[in-house]
């Protein structure tokens, strides 16, 4: 996506203050405004004795101008622990911001709430964006090093349109598995139930161009030293998507409109299985989950899919089918569509690292 030019905010810390207040919904705004889902990332890093740092970044829409503003705060038991100011890059073709946020020297464990805050410079109102229940936990022999595990992130996954130059299919996932980017991959499909030819994959953790996100924590004592690992996925499919291209170097999405079931295999396992349909212009239509849902935002071109992970769940270290169940990433309900039992319904059973 194209951007205009960005205008920054400095991360400034904030003193606490005592009660979290209620907020209106940014979903109740005129216009509304809301943040992209597929774009959540929340991070942790420990500061020894002062504690941790919640590190997060957003994509919102709905924005006035390059003066409107986002805040975070980290919230427990209804009191603020801490909050800060987040950086604002305003994109106008969009009208949206794009940013960092960070709060410091947090010390709780357990549940906690972070709460994203849109602030109008028009009107001085705020509205609250988006709130992530997050559950912080230590170990046992890890002194002062905090940790959470996103479990969650792995229930669904996104269909991208790339406007790169070249329409590349891309899929968006996350997995347990640090290194997939080394290894031989390709997506093995069908059509309406008829094989078609096996297409090459690219799979990075930068493929979104978002940077690598990782997410990883250790659990070290003096009987154990485990490292859990979510890795941010994008898996690049060599086809088209959209017209037919004259110079057809790639297959072409749109020679073969119908209902697809594509195996994402990785030397051989089947990583993935993402069932779509393709359209006669040679897109990607919603899954039926987004299709029902009440409200599930993604950017233009981007899409709800569905995704299998299969029972042996190849090459993951991790998987918590209770934690999948009850959210899809950072604490994000599942959307609200008579779909939804039957996503959770596939989920691949509990394995893996231990809690």
């Amino acid at each position: 996506m194209r951007t205009s030019t960005i205008v920054l905010a400095a991360i400034i810390s904030l003193p606490a203050v005592v009660a979290a207040g209620p907020l209106p919904s940014g979903e109740t705004r005129e216009p509304p405004v809301f943040t992209v889902q597929p774009a959540d990332f929340i991070n942790l890093s420990n500061n020894g004795s002062a504690g941790y740092s919640i590190f997060n970044t957003y994509w919102m829409l709905g924005a006035g101008s390059a003066s409107d503003r986002v805040r975070v705060e980290a919230v427990q038991g209804g009191k603020v622990l801490a909050k800060s100011d987040c950086s604002a890059g305003w994109h106008e073709e969009v009208k949206g911001l794009r940013g960092e946020c960070r709060v410091e020297k947090l010390k709780a464990q357990g549940a906690i709430e972070l709460r994203l805050i849109f602030a109008d410079d028009a009107t001085d109102k705020e509205y609250l964006l988006k709130s992530y229940p997050l559950t912080i936990r230590t170990w046992k022999g890890n002194g002062d090093h905090y940790a959470y595990l996103p479990d969650d992130v792995l229930a669904l996954a996104y269909f991208h349109h790339a406007d790169d130059g070249y329409n590349t299919p891309i899929f968006d996932f996350w997995s347990t598995e640090q290194y997939l980017s080394s290894k031989t991959s390709g997506f093995r499909c069908t059509v309406d139930g008829k094989k078609i030819p096996d297409i090459e994959a690219s799979i990075s953790n930068d493929i979104l161009s978002k940077g690598n996100e990782l997410i990883q924590a250790r659990h070290l004592d003096g009987k154990t030293d485990v490292t859990y690992v979510y890795s941010h996925v994008g898996a690049a499919m060599r086809a088209s998507w959209g017209p037919s291209k004259e110079n057809k170097t790639y297959p072409q999405l749109i020679d073969n409109p119908g209902k697809w079931e594509c195996n994402l295999r990785v030397e051989g396992k089947v990583l993935r299985i993402f069932t779509f349909t393709v359209t006669k212009e040679g897109k990607v239509e919603p899954s039926e989950l987004q299709k029902t849902a009440k409200v599930w935002r993604t950017f233009p071109g981007q899409v709800l899919v569905d995704m299998k992970i299969p029972k042996d769940a190849a090459f993951e270290t991790r998987m918590r089918n209770d934690a999948m169940k009850k959210s899809v990433g950072f604490g994000t309900s599942w959307p609200d569509s008579p779909k939804a039992k039957d996503a959770q319904a596939a989920l691949p059973p509990t394995m893996g690292l231990p809690d």
